[in-house]
């Protein structure tokens, strides 16, 4: 049974994406896929080992425009020992990035908006 804190652990919530992204650290450039986001925060489904806290930069098609959002590793999923995916946080001040997220949270709730 989760605790309170658990249970209440996240601010903010999810809203699912699944869609492919490419990010940045002073090593390289990397794939994966952007799974499911908030206005603080992304999972990135990736098979890399980034290690917490490592500054990053990812960049996400809106459809639109290109958007660059750093973000810094807060957890590494692994599984099996393999790496699955990371969680990384997004700053407060990040405000086309928390446009995107709630452009992403009405679609097909208000198909009449243009977004």
């Amino acid at each position: 049974m989760k605790n309170e804190y658990e249970h209440n652990r996240r601010q903010c919530e999810r809203v699912p994406v699944n869609e492919g992204v490419c990010f940045f650290d002073t090593s390289g450039r990397y794939l994966g896929t952007l799974m499911d986001c908030s206005p603080k925060g992304m999972l990135i489904k990736t098979r890399g080992s980034f290690p917490s806290p490592s500054q990053l930069q990812v960049v996400i098609f809106t459809g639109k425009e290109l958007l660059n959002v750093p973000a810094h590793v807060v957890r590494v999923n692994e599984k099996e020992g393999e790496y699955t995916g990371i969680g990384v946080k997004v700053p407060d001040n990040s405000a086309k990035f928390t446009q995107f997220v709630v452009r992403r949270a009405l679609r097909g709730v208000h198909d009449d908006l243009d977004i």
